[in-house]
C-alpha cells in the first residue's frame, strides 16, 4: 500500500475507528466486570452489578431507532451522561449503584448501535475486517493500560481516566447515520439463525469464565496485572489477516479449540506455568471468538444493506456472556466444588456443543466477483475511493430518477443524500450530476 493509500485509509476511517474504540474501551474498563468497577466495590460485587450492566446494554441493542435519534447531538448527550455517571459511582451505594449501571448500559449500547450505522456506511468492505481489528486491539489495549495501573491509583485518578476516555468517545462521537425508515426493511431479510446460536453459545462460556474462572485466578494477582490482555492483542491484531485469506468460519475452529486447550491446562497441578497456559489459550481463544463475532456480523449486514444485523451479532454475543454469568451465579450457590472437576466441566460445556454446529453456519466472507464486464470495471475504478454507502448512492444517482426517489430507496433524509452526492463528487472530480452521468457514458461509448 503506497503512501497516497495509507493516507487516504486513515482519513476514511479515522473517527470510525476511535469512536468505538473508546466506548469499547469505556465498557471493558468500567462496567462490564473491569478493573475500575472491581476496585470500587470488589470482584464478587463487580459481577452482579456487571450483569445488571450486561442486560440493559442488551436491552438497548434491541431497542427499536426513534426519530429523535437522528439529531448528532444525542450521541455526544448519551457520552455526557456516561461522565455523569462515573462522577457520582464512587459516591453511592446499593440500589443507586445498579440504577447507574442499568443506565450505564442503555447508553452505551445506543452509542453501539449508531457505531454500527456509522461503520457499514462509511467503511470500505475490503476494510471492514482491518478496522474491526484495529478497535479490538486499541481498546483491549485500554482494558491492559488499566489493568496495569488501575490497582496502584486513588479513586479520584480512576475517575479522571474513565473521564478521559469517554472525551475521546466524544470527540469522535458517530454520526447516527440513519432514517427511522431502514428500519422497517429488516423484516424482510431473515436472520443466519445458526450463526447467531453458535455465538450465543460460544459467549455462554465467556460468562461463566469471566464470573467463574477469573476469580479463581486471584493467587496470581502480580501475573494476571501485567500478563493477562497480551496475548489478546496479538490475537486480534492476527485476525483479520486470517478471516480474510481463510474466511470467517476458520477463526471459530481456533477460537474453541484455544479455549478447548485452557480447559485441559486447568487440570494442571496449580502454578505460574498453568496459569500462563491457561490464559494464554482463554486470550487468544476469546480474542478470535470476539472477532468472528464483529466480521461474521458485519458481511452479512453488507450483504443485506441492513447495519442493524451487525447490532443482532453483538447482542447475541452480548447475551450470551449475560446468560453464562448467571448460570455461574447458580452454579455457585448450589454446587459445592464449583472450583474443581464439575465447575470446569460446566464452564467449557457449552463449547463442546458448538462443534455440533460450526459446519452447518454460513460463511459469511463474501468473495470478489472475477466476471465484471467492461463497464462495471470502469465504475469500480472511478469509485475505488467511495464508501459502500456512497457507491449505492453513485449508482443510482446514474440512473433517471429523482433524488426524492434515491431518499426513499435507501431510507435516507435528503440532507444526508446531499451530504453523500457532494462527496461522491469530489472523489469522482465532477461537479454535479451531470458530469457524472457524462464521464460515464462517454466511457461506455468508447
Amino acid at each position: 500500500m503506497d503512501s497516497n493509500k495509507i493516507k487516504d485509509y486513515c482519513n476514511h476511517n479515522y473517527k470510525l475507528i476511535f469512536s468505538h474504540i473508546f466506548n469499547y474501551g469505556f465498557i471493558l474498563v468500567f462496567p462490564a466486570f473491569g478493573p475500575i468497577l472491581n476496585k470500587l466495590v470488589g470482584v464478587e460485587q463487580g459481577i452482579l452489578l456487571g450483569s445488571v450492566f450486561l442486560f440493559f446494554l442488551i436491552i438497548s441493542i434491541f431497542t427499536s431507532l426513534k426519530k429523535f435519534e437522528t439529531n448528532p447531538i444525542v450521541v455526544k448527550g448519551l457520552v455526557s451522561v456516561n461522565i455523569v455517571v462515573v462522577i457520582l459511582f464512587p459516591f453511592t451505594n446499593g440500589i443507586m449503584q445498579y440504577i447507574l449501571l442499568a443506565l450505564l448500559g442503555y447508553t452505551t449500547g445506543r452509542y453501539t448501535v449508531f457505531f454500527c450505522y456509522s461503520f457499514m456506511n462509511h467503511a470500505h468492505p475490503e476494510d471492514y475486517s482491518k478496522i474491526l481489528a484495529i478497535i479490538l486491539t486499541l481498546s483491549y489495549a485500554i482494558l491492559y493500560i488499566s489493568n496495569v495501573f488501575v490497582p496502584t491509583m486513588s479513586v479520584l485518578s480512576v475517575v479522571i481516566w474513565c473521564i478521559a476516555i469517554l472525551i475521546g468517545a466524544m470527540v469522535f462521537a458517530p454520526i447516527p447515520d440513519f432514517n427511522v425508515t431502514s428500519i422497517a426493511m429488516f423484516k424482510k431479510h431473515s436472520l443466519p439463525f445458526k450463526n447467531l446460536l453458535v455465538i450465543f453459545l460460544i459467549f455462554i462460556t465467556a460468562g461463566t469464565t469471566y464470573a467463574g474462572i477469573y476469580p479463581r485466578l486471584k493467587q496470581y494477582a502480580v501475573l494476571e496485572r501485567f500478563y493477562n490482555i497480551i496475548p489478546f492483542l496479538f490475537a486480534a491484531a492476527a485476525a483479520a489477516f486470517i478471516a480474510d485469506k481463510f474466511g470467517r468460519k476458520i477463526l471459530v475452529y481456533f477460537g474453541v479449540s484455544a479455549i478447548g486447550l485452557a480447559f485441559i491446562f486447568s487440570f494442571l497441578p496449580p502454578g505460574a506455568i498453568a496459569y500462563l497456559l491457561v490464559q494464554t489459550c482463554l486470550q487468544i481463544g476469546w480474542a478470535f471468538l470476539d472477532a468472528y463475532a464483529w466480521f461474521a456480523g458485519t458481511d452479512y449486514a453488507a450483504r443485506h444493506n441492513q447495519p442493524i444485523i451487525i447490532a443482532f451479532f453483538v447482542g447475541a454475543f452480548l447475551s450470551g456472556t449475560y446468560f453464562g454469568t448467571i448460570l455461574n451465579i447458580i452454579f455457585n450457590n448450589i454446587i459445592t466444588d464449583y472450583s474443581g472437576f464439575i465447575g470446569n466441566l460446566l464452564t467449557f460445556f457449552p463449547l463442546f456443543i458448538v462443534f455440533l454446529f460450526v459446519p452447518s453456519i454460513e460463511e459469511t466472507l463474501v468473495l470478489k466477483d472475477g466476471d465484471e464486464n467492461k463497464t462495471e470495471l470502469f465504475l469500480n475504478e472511478l469509485f475505488s475511493d467511495l464508501t459502500p454507502r456512497e457507491r449505492e448512492v453513485a449508482d443510482l444517482l446514474l440512473l433517471d430518477i429523482t433524488n426524492e426517489e434515491i431518499s426513499n430507496q435507501l431510507f435516507i433524509s435528503p440532507n444526508t443524500l446531499k451530504k453523500h452526492a457532494r462527496s461522491i463528487y469530489k472523489k469522482a472530480g465532477v461537479q454535479n450530476k451531470r458530469e457524472l452521468k457524462n464521464i460515464v457514458q462517454d466511457k461506455i461509448i468508447s
